[in-house]
């Protein structure tokens, strides 16, 4: 049913503007090459797009709440979609996975022969990569190696990048995070095979709460990371510059007015004259990210988009904001509950004060730095946001509001560092 909802309701016809599928700050940029231009015959329906699109929306969240509902977790649950393709039966599974991928693991000293295996392809959401699944040879083995396969050459950058991530938490000795098993080329396409990590879905574990012990050790874990990886001495004009183009590629794709373009040049310039140090930046940290282990502990997953020099906090303020949004649950106001959680006084807005004075003590943040990274956070989602965003629908973008609130109340912002300063 949503298959066909999507199918009547979202052709799709205005054009869309290149933009990078990473976007990093201080390193250099790794970019997918532009989407082709769609056909003009789509525009016909274009007045109608937005009442349809919504349409769908509201669609989908009932047939998702129907399936939760009839599936669950009973008998049906068990027999339910797993959006997973098994390889082959199970006598053929036993002769290993596909020769391409035996061969690339090859390269890297990796022997998978005798592997059983599976494929799972989700085709109608945003993720555009196979994942292959590889087990131990006796039936009771479990998930020993996972491997993602682009499925358009304009994506190979991210695995790339992903793949260099990878070995660098590795020389770092970063703990609870993938590690990469091989890397190579098919067809073509990039894929990467790295170790499975067990654990519990964030979202599943969670209490929602501002004080959810989950939360507060992915803090931890953030922190340590931080810790860990930091680079001090960085030369301030590199930190301004990049805050600068950054801000500009923002400016020029929401047509900033002069008051928002200078106040976010202001906080650019801003960061320039304080010692920020860099650190290794997850770069998409949001709780679906997340896993949570036996033992109660923080996993994070899909480093694709990571940067090895980049800015301090942006982990932490992106993190905090998308647990707002799961503990908000579906259907509620995105950019009233972010002013609510993160901008006025209340459990969430403490907890995010309080996480980021431990971060700024144990990473060496500057407490002035505070305020023009927490803006520079959502200057950076934006950025990205704008890739998935229609042109009439810019403007509409839940992080370029964000911004703009941010902007309306930064005596909110700042209440947070300084309580980093009292706290200190």
């Amino acid at each position: 049913l949503k298959r066909m909802l999507r199918r009547r309701l979202t052709e799709r016809g205005e054009d869309t503007a290149a933009a990078p599928t990473i976007t990093p700050l201080l390193t250099t940029a790794v970019t997918a090459a532009p989407s082709p231009r769609q056909p003009a015959g789509g525009r016909r329906l274009g007045a109608l797009r937005g009442p349809a699109q919504r349409s769908l929306e509201g669609a989908q969240r009932l047939v998702d709440r129907a399936e939760r509902v009839v599936v669950g977790r009973g008998p049906l649950g068990r027999i339910g979609r797993r959006h997973t393709l098994v390889g082959a039966p199970p006598d053929v599974l036993g002769d290993g996975p596909p020769r391409y991928l035996v061969d690339v693991a090859a390269a890297a000293g990796v022997d998978v022969r005798g592997m059983r295996w599976g494929l799972a392809a989700p085709g109608e959401y945003g993720s555009r990569k196979v994942l292959v699944l590889l087990f131990g040879p006796r039936p009771d083995d479990p998930l020993s190696c996972v491997v993602k396969l682009t499925r358009d050459p304009v994506l190979n950058p991210r695995l790339d990048n992903e793949f260099a991530g990878l070995r660098l938490l590795a020389e770092r000795d970063v703990a609870n995070v993938p590690r990469a098993v091989f890397h190579g080329r098919h067809a073509g396409l990039t894929l990467l095979g790295q170790s499975a990590m067990d654990g519990r879905a964030f979202d599943a574990v969670t209490s929602r709460a501002a004080d959810c012990p989950q939360l507060l050790d992915a803090v931890d874990w953030l922190t340590a990371l931080g810790a860990r990886t930091v680079v001090r001495g960085t030369a301030p004009d590199a930190v301004r510059d990049a805050a600068v183009d950054l801000t500009e590629r923002f400016c020029t794709l929401y047509g900033s007015d002069a008051a928002e373009r200078a106040a976010l040049l202001g906080h650019a310039e801003a960061l320039g004259a304080q010692p920020v140090p860099v650190v290794v930046q997850h770069g998409d940290l949001g709780t679906w990210n997340l896993r949570v282990d036996a033992a109660g502990r923080t996993v994070v997953l899909d480093w694709e988009a990571i940067e090895p020099a980049g800015l301090p906090l942006l982990d932490l303020f992106y993190l905090v904001r998308t647990f707002a949004l799961l503990s908000a649950g579906p259907g509620r106001d995105h950019d009233r509950g972010f002013r609510r959680d993160l901008l006025e006084p209340g459990p969430l807005h403490a907890t995010l004060a309080a996480t980021t004075r431990r971060y700024c003590e144990a990473v060496g943040v500057p407490a002035a730095a505070v305020e023009p990274l927490f803006a520079l956070t959502w200057v950076h989602r934006a950025v990205k946001e704008a890739t998935r965003l229609r042109p009439g629908r810019l403007q509409h973008g839940h992080y370029v509001n964000a911004l703009r609130a941010t902007l309306a109340q930064p005596e909110a912002v700042r209440a947070i560092a300084g309580r980093t300063v009292s706290a200190g």
